[in-house]
């Protein structure tokens, strides 16, 4: 049986992604030689965030969600990387 997700939660993966969205679009825009293209995916990733319909309040904890388990990751590949050697 297929489970189908919550609207809330769609909506949420959706606005969560805009993160990796904007990181994926940014090197895609570099690549191509573009020379603002940090702020080029900043700005999508923003509207990405705004079209979602979550409050900006959540989205403010879930980039600090983000933030936090990313600098969590940053370290354990660190460490891994120093014990590696």
């Amino acid at each position: 049986m297929v489970r189908i997700k919550p609207k809330e939660e769609i909506i949420e993966n959706y606005a969560m992604s805009a993160v990796v969205g904007a990181i994926k679009y940014e090197r895609k825009l570099r690549k191509k030689g573009w020379q603002d293209s940090m702020e080029k995916a900043r700005r999508y990733g923003v509207k990405m965030l705004l079209s979602s319909g979550v409050p900006i309040e959540r989205i403010s904890a879930d980039l600090a969600e983000i933030e936090d388990a990313a600098k969590a990751f940053r370290g354990l590949i660190e460490s891994m990387s120093i014990q590696s050697q």
